[in-house]
């Protein structure tokens, strides 16, 4: 039974466009740590089968600071600069420091 996105651990998916096969995964915060539940969540929502390829798909990535926050009255979920300013010229209401990383699906 696959869990709903970001309710299992502090990682969840988030939809934005890339010129890749890849996908995002954000998580509060402006501390980047470890990886460790990322892998947990990236087998939770199916990004791979079992947990070994999870956990090297979590330790190749590069986790980046950045900001994120909502627009469409708080159902989608976008990263932006600090000011609220996202790549398509929207404006957040709040901008909240956040850790991304973009995760290769080719790789998983």
């Amino acid at each position: 039974m696959v869990v709903p996105t970001g309710t299992a651990t502090p990682w969840r998916e988030i939809d934005v466009t890339t010129s890749h096969n890849s996908t995002c995964y954000l998580r509060d915060g402006h501390v980047t740590g470890s990886a460790d539940l990322l892998a947990e969540q990236l087998r939770m929502d199916g990004i791979t089968r079992s947990t070994y390829p999870a956990v090297v798909l979590a330790e190749e990535t590069q986790l980046e600071l950045g900001w994120y926050g909502y627009i469409d009255e708080g159902y989608d979920e976008v990263l932006c600069n600090e000011h609220g300013e996202t790549s398509d010229g929207e404006t957040v209401d709040e901008p909240r420091p956040c850790v991304f990383t973009l995760i290769n699906l080719e790789d998983a």
